[in-house]
């Protein structure tokens, strides 16, 4: 079996539990099927995205209700990530994967209720080891003991694993490679660890590895809107999203984005930094402060990066989206850019030094065969935010601009880009808000 191949389960026990929901328990290989107990089972129910590198491949587009199930389950996702460990879409969009540790944690239950709203959605659970917050931990004892100055590490669910992609070359030499990281028991009333310490395997699967973040739309007013361009000591940033914050609108942009007082191109102050998670806590709650002291609006701009047309905004994503969902971009370089797909979620990377963790992993897919293109966010779209349509033509934030890394496949260049997660925000805050 080629390592692009998927594997199917070993074994599994199947429970029916609603009109389309199926249970699955994977073999250390990688669950990536589940089938009904009522139906003669096929090869392959739902494919996983993944191949054995942790590579995403999607094939085709999710219906709307598919696209609602997964945001519903993701959310109540970030609400369970200590027995939860994902969501993901199936390969072609036929159904939705979710990941737990424990198929009789109470928070499962939720999933049937679920179901029964988007009936057309087939929705796979499949058993794990380790939940998001275990591999959150595993790959915070990672960035400990790997020096690399530029550095991605994150989680595989469907393995159990932990993923690195680095700036040193460990993946054919050898050379100062981490094989596993052991992390702290979390004892839970229904966890099916009870091992101390378990051992976390982890797979470096890139080297020589480039990273920069996005730091470097014009004639924004208030209430200045998402998007638009600002300035501070000489380098150009973008306005991400509106949030609230102990009763007060803020604006967040990214916590790399330098100065205290923001402005816009024509000298107007966009507002005061009051607060910002970098660098000192970007490990915690990832890249973003928060700018105050002016009005500001809940709309984003979208088209060219010349355009005055905006989107209405209206809501927030505090956690994290199911692999394969798709995102848009806005900052004051590139303008509105769409077809990004979400290749993994609460990861962490390190660029310049600085590691900042609640990273979400995008690609850009151009052409048949380049599923990590190029043509994304640049310098200057640093803190612009990220979202997607709510199905009505209204848009949901789920985070803001970070950076890019890239590599070469051959002789061809591949780009993985970064948003910095809002789950951040509320790990800090709690009580942050629409």
């Amino acid at each position: 079996m080629s390592c692009g191949d998927v594997m199917k389960l070993s074994k599994s026990i199947v429970l029916f539990l609603g009109l389309s929901v199926f249970f699955a328990v994977g073999s250390s290989s990688g669950p990536v099927a589940s089938a009904d107990d009522t139906r003669p089972q096929k090869a392959l129910v739902c494919e996983s995205p993944d191949n054995v590198y942790g590579d995403s491949d999607f094939v085709g587009s999710p219906s709307k209700s598919a696209e609602a199930a997964s945001d519903e389950l993701s959310e109540v996702f970030g609400s369970h990530r200590d027995s939860w460990a994902g969501v993901s879409f199936c390969r072609d969009y036929s159904g939705i994967l979710v990941y737990v540790v424990d198929v009789n944690d109470p928070s499962v239950g939720l999933i049937d209720s679920i179901a029964k709203k988007y009936p057309d959605v087939k929705i796979h659970v499949v058993r794990v080891k380790y939940s998001s917050l275990q591999l959150e931990a595993a790959q915070e004892a990672l960035l400990e003991r790997d020096s690399s100055p530029t550095l991605v590490v994150s989680p595989d669910p469907q393995r159990g694993r932990v993923l690195v992609e680095g700036s040193v070359n460990t993946v054919d030499s050898g050379a100062a490679r981490v094989r596993s990281v052991k992390i702290p028991s979390m004892s839970r009333a229904r966890s099916v660890e009870k091992v101390p310490k378990p051992e976390v395997p982890v797979l470096y699967v890139r080297g020589e590895l480039n990273g920069q973040d996005a730091a470097t739309r014009g004639n924004d007013t208030a209430p200045f809107t998402a998007g638009a361009d600002i300035r501070s000591e000489g380098l150009m940033c973008s306005l991400g999203p509106r949030v609230k914050v102990k009763g007060k609108h803020m604006m967040l942009t990214a916590g790399h984005c330098p100065g205290g007082t923001h402005y816009t191109p024509f000298k107007k102050s966009v507002g005061n930094q009051y607060t910002t998670a970098y660098p000192g806590n970007a490990n915690k709650y990832g890249d973003w402060k928060l700018i105050s002291g002016k009005s500001y609006s809940g709309n984003v701009y979208n088209s060219g990066n010349a355009s005055s047309s905006r989107h209405v905004g209206v809501g927030l994503n505090l956690g994290g989206l199911a692999k394969g969902r798709g995102l848009c971009t806005s900052g004051r370089t590139t303008g509105q850019l769409c077809g990004f797909v979400v290749n993994s979620t609460y990861a962490s990377v390190r660029i310049d030094g600085v590691s900042a963790n609640h990273q979400t992993k995008i690609s850009k897919r151009e052409g048949r065969i380049n599923s990590h293109g190029c043509n994304g966010f640049r310098g200057g779209d640093s803190g612009g935010p990220a979202y997607y349509n709510n199905g009505s033509g209204k848009m949901i934030y789920a985070g803001l601009v970070k950076g890019t890394t890239w590599w070469k496949a051959g002789s061809q260049k591949r780009c993985t880009y970064y948003v910095t997660q809002l789950s951040g925000v509320r790990k800090w805050a709690g009580a942050v808000s629409w």
